[in-house]
């Protein structure tokens, strides 16, 4: 929505009431850098750098999620943990892309794992595209999977992004399929979506780039976006990826880059230099909200089915990079009383752990540590520091408890609970004893 107060400046701009109203029909984003609207239908955004906002929006210009770990291809360099079988509950997106679009998100692009093999896309598709004003995109292997599904999904798509990591037998050794095979279905796609192309970029896919870039203007692709290798793409491929880019910006692709590696290699910026705002936020198939989906760190909100999330914590903790401003309350309620007894037997094993944990990493270093046989968080043992005596459970009564605690990493606990078969509710406190 845009309130009373932006109406009259866009007003003093020159816009007429007939336009105004047709920017209340966009997202809209909110930063130092102006008043942003974007358009889902025609693609087109709108940033009005005249109307610096003295608040900028709680949720990031970009949201991904990944709706599943499941997957039907084997890639090698995947950083996605296929051991684990991950899927996120409905309800959870639905209501993290509403909130999303009141907060201040223009578009969310659902991913996974194979998006296709998450069985009520449709579904979550449809309320993203029919509830929100969010563009909706997708990222996918590309496989049959897909193809089955897009008569029934397409008209919920405003951008299907398809990975595609070399050509021919290249292309092959990455994913196990025949590039032929590749062509066929994205040539059918293309009847449906608005494409882009997602390409990895290592020592093994760059000789391929120039006959990929000429392929992609055959078909209309409309963007290449170049994912470098994540953590370790050699700066040799970097520095050739650059003169790449330079060489071919201009020949009818748009070409961008991935977040991380925007530092590193030539694009454009239009948003000032000290912007506010969260660029981008990835969610994974586990619940963790992150700064990437490359990185391990995160909240998580997995499964809490009375989430009361708060993207002003979110905020706080991508910019601060500690202890949120308050305090979390986080309530589960257990089927039954042998749930609810195994949980505070796990919970205080964890206190244990978490303290050897503690003395080992200011002792010996992480290189020396060993993931013992019980581990209540499924994570690397960075994460047993934050956890250390930051936190207190109580139990409320004979099937409830409430963990209050102000732990950076604290909403792994809704891990332990719903494994536990408690239904969990997370409460945001802005200030202590509220």
């Amino acid at each position: 929505m845009i309130y009373t107060d932006e109406k009259e400046k866009l007003k003093e701009l020159g816009l007429s009431d007939k336009m105004i109203a047709s920017l209340e029909k966009c997202s809209v984003h909110r930063s130092n850098s102006g008043l942003e609207f974007h358009q889902r239908k025609t693609g087109m955004h709108f940033l009005f750098d005249e109307l610096p906002c003295e608040r900028p929006s709680d949720a990031p210009r970009y949201l991904s999620i990944a709706l599943t770990t499941k997957c039907n291809l084997s890639c090698p360099f995947c950083y996605v943990d296929k051991a684990r079988k991950h899927m996120l509950d409905p309800k959870f997106v639905k209501g993290i892309v509403k909130e999303a679009a009141e907060e201040g998100t223009l578009a969310v692009s659902f991913g996974g794992g194979e998006p296709s093999l998450y069985p009520v896309l449709e579904e979550v598709l449809k309320y993203t595209h029919e509830e929100t004003p969010l563009a909706v995109g997708m990222t996918s292997n590309c496989t049959e999977e897909l193809v089955k599904l897009t008569p029934r999904i397409s008209r919920y798509v405003d951008f299907l992004r398809i990975s595609m990591d070399g050509i021919g037998d290249t292309y092959y050794r990455h994913r196990g399929i025949s590039f032929d095979g590749f062509v066929k279905h994205l040539e059918y796609l293309l009847e449906y979506y608005k494409v882009g192309i997602n390409y990895l970029v290592d020592e093994t896919t760059i000789d391929d780039l120039d006959e990929a870039f000429f392929l992609m203007k055959d078909w209309g692709i409309r963007e290449l976006l170049l994912l470098p290798r994540e953590p370790d793409c050699p700066e040799s491929v970097i520095s050739r990826l650059h003169d790449w880019i330079m060489h071919n910006k201009d020949k009818g692709i748009l070409i961008e880059i991935s977040n991380a590696r925007r530092g590193n290699l030539p694009f454009l910026a239009p948003y000032r230099e000290d912007d506010d705002s969260l660029d981008y936020a990835h969610i994974d198939a586990k619940g963790l909200l992150k700064e990437s989906s490359f990185t391990s760190e995160g909240i998580a909100l997995l499964s809490a089915y009375n989430c009361n999330y708060r993207f002003s914590a979110f905020r706080s903790l991508f910019e601060n990079g500690s202890e949120l401003p308050g305090t979390i309350e986080i309530e589960g309620k257990f089927t039954s009383e042998e749930y609810i007894k195994k949980f505070c037997h796990d919970f205080s094993e964890r206190k244990v752990i978490s303290a050897q944990y503690e003395k080992e990493i200011f002792e010996n270093g992480y290189s020396n540590i060993k993931l013992p046989s019980f581990d209540p968080f499924g994570f690397v043992p960075e994460y047993f520091l934050a956890y250390n005596r930051k936190y207190e459970l109580k139990k409320i009564d004979d099937l409830t408890v409430r963990i209050i605690t102000k732990s950076k990493m604290y909403p792994t606990f809704l891990y332990d609970l719903v494994n536990h078969s408690a239904l969990v509710s997370v409460k945001f406190i802005d200030k202590e004893g509220e």
